[in-house]
């Protein structure tokens, strides 16, 4: 079966923060070490590009955070789009 890839976001303990993506992945064909799917997904370009684009979003907002730009709870916001 498929199943919802969640983002997850944690700050020590006491912030923890998870939302869906929206997207769904058959987790036979998930391949952790790249964080992505294998090409036997009947999706995989569109799910992988969507993925990749999630990444972009993290790692930037990760580094306006490191950066001390953006609160924690604003970088979930920025990445969620929530």
């Amino acid at each position: 079966g498929s199943s919802n890839l969640r983002i997850q976001f944690t700050k020590g303990r006491g912030q923890q923060y998870a939302k869906n993506s929206g997207l769904r992945i058959y987790r036979k064909h998930w391949i952790a070490k790249k964080s992505e799917v294998s090409e036997k997904h009947p999706e995989y370009e569109k799910v992988n590009y969507a993925i990749n684009s999630i990444k972009e979003k993290i790692n930037s907002t990760k580094q306006m955070f490191a950066d001390e730009k953006l609160s924690f709870k604003d970088a979930y916001k920025k990445v969620t789009g929530n």
